[in-house]
């Protein structure tokens, strides 16, 4: 007979402390974007997502550094993350007119058949069982509190 092994005890500190529980949220976040996405592609992560979100929302494309800026990633990072993501074909670099050492990322076809089977299939990827029981004000009351705190940090 085996018997669970009880869950461990953390200080309940660490209940009432804010910074705590907004990292808490965000990696269950992940973890449920990281799930609904193996659905749409088994090798997209939840970062690669949201650069496609942002590349979704510029069909000129943009730039490196841009992405690195609305992905809160270093310059090396996301080049290391658009060597992969054009791999699997999930990007397009077109190089900038008159700039032959600057190129735009741009979505491929693929990323796109992605985005819209996620849009058909009415798959939203965001963390809706998280967020399930707050109503309708509430996720607007939370949204706006997370923006106010984003905008304290210069992020909006």
């Amino acid at each position: 007979m085996t018997t669970a092994t009880p869950r461990k005890a953390r200080p309940n500190i660490l209940d009432f402390d804010l910074g705590y529980n907004c990292y808490r949220l965000s990696q269950l976040v992940r973890n449920e974007m990281l799930e609904r996405l193996k659905v749409l592609d088994p090798e997209l992560t939840p970062e690669q997502w949201h650069l496609l979100l942002c590349l979704g929302s510029a069909p000129e494309g943009l730039t490196p550094s841009d992405l690195a800026h609305y992905g809160l990633r270093d310059k090396t990072t996301i080049s290391r993350m658009l060597d992969v993501m054009e791999r699997h074909h999930l990007i397009e670099r077109a190089r900038r007119e008159g700039d032959g050492r600057s190129y735009l990322v741009r979505l491929s076809p693929k990323s796109r058949r992605i985005m819209e089977r996620a849009r058909n299939e009415g798959q939203l990827i965001a963390a809706q069982q998280i967020f399930a029981p707050l109503n309708g004000a509430e996720r607007e009351l939370l949204l706006a509190l997370v923006q106010k705190c984003r905008r304290t940090l210069g992020d909006i």
